[in-house]
């Protein structure tokens, strides 16, 4: 069965052209194209059967594909998860997620990418195989639009946060064996170095990826073209992660030739009057690591407040700690260092640099890249809204035209009543039944304009033979038993 629906009326087309769609799909794609028909495609258990054989799934996910809604219905368990497989193994790039509240939907739910499950009254074997589970279908709205797309953003920056950092802090290693000739002598302190992920990069992290929040819940989830950006893939991509990871590049061979190139050659201790030692210059790349780490959170972070930015200052403040104990350490490379390395004041202005360079390009750039995606996000807003309201203002006119038409109905059914002489109490129970009727007409036939095309007389016809049909067993013999009457007074 398959039909099409236009905005002015709706036609059934042929098995030929169905035919002919499977054959031709791309001169079929791009004639629904030219004529913007909205295509919808019902497929029954028992023809479900016959296009999951191989030599005929194909085509079938060729139709489909052309259709913006797919129906399948009187299947079994096991032919709803082949559907979802077939789904999967036709288009690897898309994601599936499956929705049901009974048994029988634990083989879809089970098969699909993502399984949501609803507790209800056929049971909790749905809810217990599912991914997520709640109560009532409409919290899969919040699930998907709010939930689904704030964790997307989330885990796609914290996926390129975590290489980043590590790029960070081993790439000085690697640009530091051109200035010792690759002779294998290490550049970070090995106490400090295995603490950079555990303790000083760690934590700023985690509270990213826990409350950090874009917009919203109630703008998320009254403009589902936000969640487009994960249906588009534009935060998480081959170019996104290349892109990250050539910052960490670029930021490491700062860190490391700016650093031992200004503060071993140029820095000179005021009390002493010795230069600064090798591994001066050493703690020096690994504070500026440490520092670039924990702000580059703040850059892509949204909800920067206190909280955030406590959390990044403990972290810098622990490796402080960490590295005071560390110099308290007898035969260390460290031993007695702080005092030397804070007392220089050109290594403050060198951190300083450093950091300001590295952060502010960074930061300028994920500013005009989030400019980009507001511009663009602004305009698929305002187009949305102004085809929102196109077809707002279209269902407005279908349902004035409708009232009209139930008005002059109306006129004809107290008239029709007032003939048969029934009671007034009877009268009004009839009335609510033709009008909670009127409503589930309105609510079945908002989407076609049939009325329109049938003449007015008609229409009448048909609401008052309808409307006899809503009468209770005893109004139908007083019915009968008043036009008899009638009909014997005229004798």
């Amino acid at each position: 069965f398959f039909f099409s629906s236009r905005r002015r009326h709706t036609r059934f087309l042929p098995v030929s052209w169905a035919r002919r769609c499977v054959q031709e799909t791309g001169i079929n794609a791009e004639y629904m194209g030219k004529q913007s028909f909205e295509y919808a495609l019902i497929i029954t258990s028992e023809a479900l059967t016959h296009g999951l054989k191989p030599e005929i799934s194909q085509k079938i996910m060729r139709i489909a594909g052309e259709c913006r809604a797919v129906i399948c219905c009187r299947v079994s368990p096991k032919q709803k998860a082949q559907v979802v497989t077939l789904v999967r193994t036709t288009n690897p790039k898309v994601v599936t997620l499956a929705i049901g509240d009974g048994a029988n939907d634990v083989n879809m739910i089970t098969a699909a990418h993502v399984g949501v499950g609803i507790k209800g009254v056929e049971g909790y074997q749905a809810a217990k195989a599912a991914d997520f589970s709640f109560g009532e279908f409409k919290f899969l709205r919040r699930l998907i639009l709010y939930h689904g797309r704030e964790n997307y953003r989330r885990n796609s920056n914290l996926i390129c946060y975590n290489f980043f950092k590590n790029v960070l802090l081993v790439l000085p290693q690697f640009w530091f064996g051109f200035l010792n000739e690759f002779s294998g002598q290490q550049l970070y302190e090995p106490y400090l170095y295995q603490f950079f992920n555990i303790i000083f990069a760690s934590l700023p992290v985690c509270v990213y990826s826990i409350f950090d929040q874009e917009y919203p819940d109630y703008v998320l989830e009254s403009q589902p073209i936000y969640y487009e950006q994960g249906i588009y893939h534009e935060l998480f991509s081959f170019t996104i992660f290349w892109r990250w990871f050539g910052f960490g590049v670029w930021q490491a061979v700062i860190i490391c030739y700016f650093g031992f190139y200004s503060l071993e050659s140029t820095f000179i201790h005021n009390e002493t009057g010795f230069m600064a030692d090798f591994w001066m210059g050493s703690v020096f790349a690994y504070a500026c690591c440490v520092v670039i780490a924990n702000f580059k959170i703040c850059i892509v972070s949204f909800s920067v407040n206190v909280f955030n930015l406590g959390v990044v200052a403990l972290s810098i403040g622990i490796y402080t700690f960490a590295y005071f104990i560390v110099n308290l350490i007898n035969h260390n490379e460290l031993e007695a260092s702080m005092d030397q390395l804070y007392s220089i004041s050109f290594y403050y202005i060198g951190f300083i640099l450093i950091v300001v360079t590295t952060t502010f390009l960074d930061s300028a750039f994920e500013n005009y890249q989030y400019v980009q995606k507001k511009v663009l996000l602004d305009y698929r807003i305002a187009q949305t809204t102004r085809q929102v309201a196109k077809e707002k203002t279209i269902l407005e006119r279908k349902l004035s035209s409708k009232q009209s038409l139930q008005v002059a109905n109306t006129v004809k059914f107290d008239q029709i009543a007032d003939d048969l002489d029934i009671p007034e109490e009877r009268r009004q129970i009839q009335q609510q039944e033709k009008d909670a009727w009127q409503l589930e007409q309105l609510k079945q036939e908002n989407d076609n304009d049939i009325i329109r095309n049938i003449p007015l007389f008609k229409q009448m016809f048909n609401y008052t033979a309808v409307s006899y049909t809503h009468l209770t067993l005893p109004t139908i013999y007083s019915v009968q038993i008043s036009v008899v009457a009638v009909s014997l007074k005229k004798k």
